[in-house]
């Protein structure tokens, strides 16, 4: 439902300090976007605040076309930083009502208006300071197995001597926020620094500027955009003086949007933008320069730009030609409607085990009967696309879009084939643990118990592994058997054996069983339900490991014996 009030409202609504911190609020994604509510009588929905606690909010319409109240669960109580960044989040979601009473699908968002003016503002800005560094370091932990980088990035200035000025730390878990001192780790990255300019311990000075928003943000924009590089242990580093060079490209999300992303020669580093970049590597005490394609004013303002949904492709395009842009920058690329998939999915079963821990949800199959810390063995239904598949889960999408070869796949869920699979499911004696999952996660299927069971016994996977597994395979079932599912049946055959030892006149010892996978297996405890005809009795008798079945005809153990 597209809200009833203009984005105009919000502005004129809230103080500006208010309104420039719901606009962090809301540039951070600190709004539960699943959770969020709108009819014609009020907004609700769920923000964290600063220390990551959730505030509910709700925003009342006032003759359904202003605002009327603004209540939260903070301490300020009403008209705060947590009801804009719902207002903002929920335009972005639902649709402002513009001037006229309507919406317009021409219209460009809030947040798409605000990019376009910053690409404006930067680009007509005439002074850049090139004597401003971000410099990044990526200092990998070799005592880890496999080793792991961890980004530390610092900004700072370089000096008329030449030299490296004041580090400030930009990354929150360096340095504490109740002191200043330096560490040997610090002394280390400073020392690595030389390499590049010469730096005196006394001129650095780690400090904390208590703007924690300014570190989130800088941390999100780094995974958002790409604007860090990452290279993995197995790549040589970069050489001192060498320079890597990028491209601004569209990258595609999943919904159809289109966000700006600076992309390198190798998949496996992204520069981080900044006027002058440098990285310094600490596993091969190297450092260096990277090289960018354009003005570092227009470029930062480019990669600041939101996901723009695709009937605002258009209207960009064209602001775009009015601000004079560097030939090498793109424009975003013209989107069509989505294409419908035309595959036909495939019914498939995943088997796999899960170790049942201390979650709520295991807390639940813990009350059922599984043991802690026990290995679950399960199915997983899903319908298969090949590109994409439809999970069982308590929350099932109608459609899952996805980018194939530039272009937007629409994939819709298949109800009917859905209930048909299940009720093949159903009729193959598999059960479904709906009510113990959570809202998104896959829903396991095991063996149909007994009410006085406690939990599926290992007699029940292998009849249904045994029988009912090449029946759901005749109806088109695709069956996938993980590693971690602890069942296996062997099929004995005739592969077995018998070595006697005489260890005494009047005594000997016999040795009967098979070798699976190398590992020998004895088949004597068959000989204590010898007395016993049925099948069951023998097939328990030769269980090992409390998971894996033996199957082998009994009367011909017997006849060797």
């Amino acid at each position: 439902m597209t809200l009833p009030i203009t984005q105009k409202q919000i502005i004129d609504r809230f103080d500006t300090a208010t309104f420039k911190r719901g606009q962090q609020y809301a540039y951070l994604g600190r709004i539960v976007t699943d959770f969020l509510k709108s009819n014609k009588k009020n907004l609700t929905g769920y923000v964290q605040g600063s220390k990551r606690r959730p505030y509910v909010v709700e925003v009342l319409w006032n003759r359904n076309t202003e605002i009327g109240a603004c209540l939260c669960t903070c301490p300020v109580y009403r008209d705060c930083k947590h009801a804009v960044a719902l207002l903002l989040a929920a335009g972005a979601k639902f649709g402002f009502r513009t001037d006229g009473g309507e919406t317009s699908e021409n219209e460009l968002s809030w947040s798409t208006k605000q990019w376009l003016e910053s690409v404006t503002r930067r680009r007509q800005a005439e002074v850049v300071d090139p004597q401003n560094f971000m410099i990044y370091v990526l200092h990998i932990l070799d005592e880890m197995n496999p080793p792991r980088a961890i980004p530390l990035m610092f900004r700072t200035r370089k000096l008329q001597n030449g030299k490296l000025g004041k580090l400030t730390a930009l990354n929150p878990h360096l340095i504490d926020e109740n002191t200043s001192g330096i560490t040997s780790e610090d002394l280390h990255i400073a020392s690595l620094l030389e390499t590049t300019y010469p730096v005196e311990f006394g001129d650095i000075a780690f400090e904390w500027n208590g703007d924690s928003f300014l570190v989130d943000r800088t941390l999100r924009k780094m995974i958002e955009t790409g604007r860090c590089f990452f290279e993995t242990h197995e790549r040589p580093a970069l050489s001192l003086g060498e320079t890597r060079a990028g491209t601004l490209e569209w990258t595609f999300n999943a919904d159809g949007t289109q966000r700006p992303k600076l992309q390198t020669e190798s998949a496996e580093i992204f520069p981080l933008i900044c006027s002058a970049l440098w990285y310094v590597n600490t596993r091969t005490n190297e450092a260096g320069p990277l090289t960018t394609p354009l003005p570092y004013e227009t470029l930062i303002s480019f990669l600041d730009g939101p996901a723009i949904p695709p009937n605002e492709i258009g209207l960009v395009i064209n602001r775009f030609k009015e601000i004079d842009i560097d030939d090498s920058i793109p424009l975003p690329t013209e989107t069509e409607a989505p294409e419908v998939s035309t595959i036909q999915p495939i019914k498939k079963l995943i088997l796999q085990s899960k170790i049942v821990g201390s979650s709520p949800t295991d807390v639940m199959l813990v009350r059922q009967g599984w043991a802690l810390t026990a290995l679950l063995p399960h199915a997983l239904f899903s319908l298969d696309y090949g590109d994409v598949a439809f999970n069982l889960t308590s929350e099932q999408p109608s459609e899952i879009r996805k980018i194939v070869d530039k272009k937007i796949v629409r994939y819709v869920r298949n109800i009917s084939l859905e209930k048909v699979a299940k009720q093949e499911l159903r009729d193959a004696g598999l059960e479904a643990l709906h009510s113990w999952f959570p809202n998104g996660e896959k829903i396991p299927y095991v063996p149909l118990r007994a009410a006085s069971e406690r939990q599926v016994g290992p007699y029940k996977w292998f009849r249904f592994m045994q029988k009912e597994i090449p029946e759901l395979v005749k109806k088109g079932w695709k069956i996938e058997v993980d590693n971690s599912f602890t069942f296996k049946v062997v099929e004995a055959k005739e592969h077995w054996s018998v070595h006697a030892t005489n260890d005494a006149q009047w005594w000997f010892g016999v040795e009967v069983g098979i070798e699976v996978d190398g590992k020998k297996l004895s088949l004597l405890p068959i000989l204590v339900f010898t007395a016993d005809i049925t099948s069951t009795a023998k097939i328990r008798a030769l269980q090992f490991g409390a998971s894996d079945f033996l199957t082998k005809p009994g009367d011909a153990v017997e006849i060797q014996l």
